[in-house]
């Protein structure tokens, strides 16, 4: 018995913190507008807007047809999940959560895939995390979620590691497809470069976890490594027994590494070590391409990535650049120096630009005003000779914008049902078949073709287009050698195809009507420039740097012929066992749901809560942590979070020997434009006496504390391009039973209403900020009790600026506060900037407050104790905060104003660290030291940010 509740209480103490990280991470909310259905499915139920039913019923049957293959390798099945299908953001992905459990899908494809239709990849994607969490929530794990509800299945999530669970489910998309993700050349292009001329060993927790020294590839690319080649070494069952030991034994904490021991004598470093040695030594022994292009010498001060390179005149090249110091930019390049200027800053870049008379247009991802689920593709234009830009308002859902010789600007776009069409530009529309997604548009002027790449069931082709009826007819055939990047001019089509085992600049003849592959690469070039008459075509070509300009000439000898293939070759892969499951791509289901399944709405009315978890501990799942201290004691909370993710809440009641019990609770509603937040405590000690305190009023019986608190507001997205524009105004209302002293009476409980306006405008960071290059801050407040006599009002203004330091990636935080408060018998504490360290319970008449922050990196160390805590960054933050107050000092004969100064200086170290090779997102550990003028000494302590 006693050795069970050892067991039980060590299970709760790995429960208490995952619990805490996974309330509840959520993809924000699609519009208020849509109006959802439902259908119920053999896998799950899945939940979809109207419009979207036939793609709805496609991922129905997708997910029905792979359901007896998805879970080759391990024991057991799927999980049943609900599915929501998000079908308004054009940023592609697909995510698998617990607490509350269920699949969410980006439906949108995004705009340079590789040869396999999006749904299809999704499915076999995300099922397969179903069947990883069906293996581990099991036997202890399954008793577990009757204690603490779904938070059982995101503990589950932990006993494998998260580069297993992501490389596990690239591998059976791989498997599942004819040439899949991880076969792409580009899959491993970061790998295959640095394992074959990299100098230096990097520790392993630096492949696990990133690094801002060196560009590193995702856990996603290390983790297929690692799945793969352990499952060659140790069968294709290994993880499933992982699994199952860890479902067993989830008490033992680091369960792989005692399943792994246990079962094969190995251990994650061993199996790492053992990858990257392999890898190694497989593409060392590959013959040596070199490069045919000319790169040219631009410079380089990090791992940078140059796209979309365009030729204006042969002194200006211009081209899409971005590096780990800076943002997206384009840049004008002299191909014969080298020498490089920006010209502008660009926003998140969706499909690259093309130049056309001096114009250049793209498209940016742009988010909705209101909507966290709306994210849209808008197409803008950059005129070289007057140095206007133009965001073109009227094409958004829009993706390749190109330029047609009579001034028109034809463009794809998407609808929102998941059809693509195109746009001509003169007020027609043709749409595109619902079985294709178009991911190419060039315009050659020479033959009057326009251009697209088509993928469908068969794979990816080239498609002509007339412009007078919108004809399709095909230039070249489906094929799963996957291809993007079309451009067109001089009678030719220039483009990237994998055909030859890597990434290459391939040529289709339009008049000849004959392809031919123009680079030869070592390890991959990209992004071809349009052919003119020039006869020089520039492009991109990988490196140790990243992917560099380079050039070449378009010689008949320079050409080799391309005959059609439906596969590429297999050239830079190591030899994996194939698994013997289906060819998804072999696959073709309608855009029905199938006649037994029942379809009926899903009315969001009905569908606010959702109870998913609970737990014998005392918790606020929305605010576990502040910087200093972890709020939790004993007790027991229950929660809740609705599938559109709209509503949350929880309840909660415990008990600790310094403040009794306490009873608190709240509920966040998110499904309209305005945002609202409604959440009480009662409990947790007695009522506060405000006012005077004199002995009688301190003897009194008070009740126990109570407070209610409702706070509203509109976070609006005015801009989303190189800066990221917000305003949001807030209104809050709080009510505390307070008992209210005066000189001769006590009232009980007031009510303060505080009313903001918040606007800030920042630029977008690159990979080594922290903090924005430039921005500003600026918030309007006003303070009152309008129910509650005796209170004043009280006004404020503050403003934050960002600045430059004086070394790259250095900051300057300068920030600002003036207040003015009507001086009455009750008076607000309120104060939004303040030194810090000092006593803050003092009212203030008059305030005015400043502090400088200097904040900057002194050492990415990119090591730690291994496996255990890796560290990435440390930074140091120095800073001196100064107020001046203007205090009341009430007096028998009148009352008395007193000035104050107080000052604050100190610093903070800040560790940017991963524990437990954790990837993507980073846990902030800081230790202060602050000195206040108030008091002697010197205040410090530990500040702790997790990624949650």
């Amino acid at each position: 018995m006693k050795r069970w509740i050892g067991r039980l209480v060590a299970g709760w103490m790995c429960v208490l913190p995952v619990a805490g990280f996974g309330q509840y991470y959520d993809w924000g909310r699609s519009p208020s507008g849509i109006r959802w259905n439902q259908a119920n499915t053999v896998a799950g139920k899945i939940v979809y807007p109207d419009y979207f039913s036939a793609q709805a019923a496609r991922v129905a049957n997708y997910m029905d047809t792979v359901r007896s293959h998805v879970s080759y390798g391990f024991k057991y099945g799927p999980l049943r999940f609900p599915v929501i299908l998000h079908t308004e953001n054009f940023v592609a992905n697909g995510i698998v959560m617990w607490a509350p459990k269920r699949i969410e899908l980006e439906a949108i494809p995004p705009s340079a895939p590789f040869a396999e239709p999006w749904l299809k990849q999704l499915v076999t994607h995300e099922y397969r995390h179903a069947v990883q969490y069906g293996n581990l929530h099991r036997r202890f794990m399954k008793w577990v979620g009757y204690v603490v509800g779904q938070q059982a299945g995101l503990l589950s999530s932990v006993l494998l590691p998260i580069w297993f669970l992501e490389g596990d489910a690239v591998m059976n998309e791989t498997q599942m497809a004819s040439f899949g993700r991880a076969l792409q050349p580009s899959f491993t292009i970061e790998y295959r470069a640095y394992l074959t001329e990299g100098t230096k060993k990097f520790p392993l927790d630096k492949w696990f976890c990133g690094s801002y020294k060196n560009y590193i590839p995702d856990h996603y690319q290390f983790g297929y490594q690692l799945a793969a080649w352990s499952r060659e070494q140790y069968g294709d069952d290994m993880w499933s027994r992982v699994a199952e030991y860890g479902s067993k034994y989830p008490y033992t904490i680091l369960t792989t590494k005692w399943a792994l021991h246990k079962y094969y004598r190995t251990s994650v470093n061993e199996i790492a070590r053992n990858t990257l040695d392999e890898l190694t030594r497989f593409w060392r022994s590959l013959p040596v391409e070199p490069n045919s292009g000319e790169t040219l010498p631009t410079p380089i001060t990090s791992y940078t990535v140059y796209d979309a390179p365009m030729a204006l005149n042969d002194t200006t090249l211009l081209a899409l650049k971005r590096d780990m110091d800076k943002t997206s930019r384009v840049v004008a390049v002299d191909p014969r120096t080298g020498c490089e200027r920006r010209l502008f800053w660009t926003g998140s870049v969706n499909t690259p630009p093309v130049l056309y008379d001096s114009t250049l247009y793209w498209t940016e991802y742009r988010s909705s005003t209101l909507w966290e689920q709306r994210v849209t593709s808008r197409a803008c234009s950059y005129d070289l000779r007057t140095g206007r830009r133009r965001t073109l308002r009227e094409r958004g859902k829009t993706l390749f914008p190109t330029p047609l010789p009579d001034g028109r600007l034809a463009t794809v776009g998407y609808d929102y049902a998941g059809r693509y069409s195109l746009d001509p530009g003169d007020g027609r529309r043709f749409d595109f078949p619902d079985t294709l997604s178009i991911h190419g548009l060039a315009y050659d002027e020479v033959t009057g073709t326009l251009a697209a790449i088509a993928l469908g069931d068969a794979g990816m082709s080239i498609l002509r287009i007339d412009l007078q009826d919108g004809a399709l007819r095909t230039i070249k055939e489906p094929t799963y050698a996957s291809l993007y990047n079309l451009r067109a001019g001089a009678g030719k089509l220039s483009f990237n195809s994998i055909q030859s085992g890597k990434d290459e600049i391939h040529l289709f003849d339009l008049t000849g009507g004959r392809e031919y592959r123009l680079s030869r690469s070592r390890y991959g070039s990209v992004a071809p420039s349009a052919p003119d008459s020039s006869g020089e075509l520039y492009f991109t070509t990988y490196s140790l740097d990243g992917y560099r300009l380079a050039r070449q000439s378009v010689r008949s000898d320079s050409l080799i012929p391309v005959e059609p293939r439906k596969l590429p070759e297999n050239r830079v892969n190591p030899p994996r066992r194939k698994w013997d499951v289906m060819n998804i791509d072999t696959v073709t289901v309608s855009g029905d749901f199938p006649a037994e399944t029942r379809k009926k709405r899903f009315r969001k009315g009905l569908h606010l809560f959702n109870l998913h978890s609970w737990a014998p501990w005392d918790f606020n799942p929305f605010h576990i942590a502040d910087e200093n201290r972890i709020d939790i004691s004993f007790g027991a909370t229950v929660m809740s979070q609705n599938l559109l993710s709209s509503t949350s809440g929880y309840l909660a009641y415990g008990y600790a020997p310094e403040f009794g019990s306490r009873l608190r609770g709240g509920i966040n509603y998110y499904g309209l434009a305005p945002k609202f937040e409604l959440s009480f405590e009662y409990g947790g000690g007695k009522q506060l006496l405000y006012g005077v305190k004199n002995l009688e009023y301190e003897g009194m019986k008070r009740k126990n504390y109570f407070q209610v608190n409702l706070l509203g507001y509109l976070p609006m997205t005015l801009a989303s391009g190189h800066r990221v524009r917000t305003l949001t105004p807030s209104v809050e209302l709080r009510h505390i039973n307070a008992l209210m002293c005066g000189d001769s009476s006590v009232k009980t409980g007031f009510q303060r209403l505080v009313t903001g306006l918040n606007f800030s405008d920042n630029v977008r960071m690159a990979t080594r900020d922290f903090l924005p290059r430039w921005g500003y801050a600026a918030r309007f407040a006003m303070v009152c009790a309008p129910f509650t006599e005796g209170f004043g009002r009280l006004y404020s203004l503050y403003g934050r600026a960002y600045l430059p330091g004086v070394m790259k990636h250095h900051s300057l935080m300068l920030r600002g506060n003036l207040q003015h408060q009507n001086l009455a018998s009750q008076n607000f504490f309120y104060k939004e900037l303040f030194p810090r360290g000092a006593a803050y319970n003092i009212v203030a008449t008059r305030l005015g407050a400043a502090s400088a922050d200097y904040q900057f990196p002194v050492w990415c160390p990119d090591g730690g104790i291994s496996s255990i805590v890796y560290f990435s960054r440390i930074r140091l933050n120095v800073y001196y905060d100064f107020a001046r107050f203007r205090q009341a000092i009430p007096s028998v004969i009148r009352t008395f104003y007193r000035m104050h100064t107080v000052t604050s200086y100190g610093g903070e170290i800040i560790f940017d660290m991963h524990p437990l090779r954790i990837p993507a997102k980073t846990t902030t550990v800081g230790f202060y030291i602050y000195k206040p003028s108030d008091r002697s000494g010197v205040v410090g302590g530990v500040k702790l940010s997790l990624p949650i």
